[in-house]
């Protein structure tokens, strides 16, 4: 009996544990960071949010042109997604040189993610390219 209390006791944490790290709260757009809207603005001027949610660590946002961004609690942007290019105001300067002077005009870059390394870009050809903190080309992958 002892054995089932104590596996009921640690099995009910462990479910604490994990739905309160991932509890996905929607909020109002009011209620995001106004460092993430500022930064929606500057970038995707007078496209609408259609949610937005707060899940502890970080903001999430999808737009209505069915973009999206994550930000981290202090609304830096931590990941964007663009189906039809990222804004070229968003990519530091080194990646939006490589990609310039490697690739045809018709590559797009459709996501963008800050990583502790430094860049990861996703390409509409489907390559994904990794860049260190300072926008370096460190290598490509398929």
């Amino acid at each position: 009996m002892k054995k089932f209390i104590l596996f009921t006791l640690l099995f009910a944490s462990i479910t604490c544990l994990y739905a309160c790290e991932y509890n996905d709260k929607p909020i109002k757009v009011e209620q995001l960071p106004e460092k993430v809207i500022r930064f929606l603005k500057e970038n995707f001027y007078g496209v609408k949010i259609s949610y937005a949610e707060k899940d502890g660590k970080k903001y999430e946002v999808k737009l209505e042109n069915g973009y999206s961004a994550e930000f981290n609690k202090k609304g830096e942007w931590l990941e964007v997604k663009c189906y039809d290019g990222i804004p070229g105001n968003i990519i530091p300067q080194g990646v939006f040189k490589y990609i310039g002077s490697k690739y045809d005009r018709s590559i797009r870059m459709t996501e963008i993610s800050r990583e502790k390394h430094g860049y990861e870009v996703k390409l509409n050809n489907g390559k994904e390219l990794l860049f260190d903190k300072n926008g370096n080309f460190l290598r490509e992958d398929d």
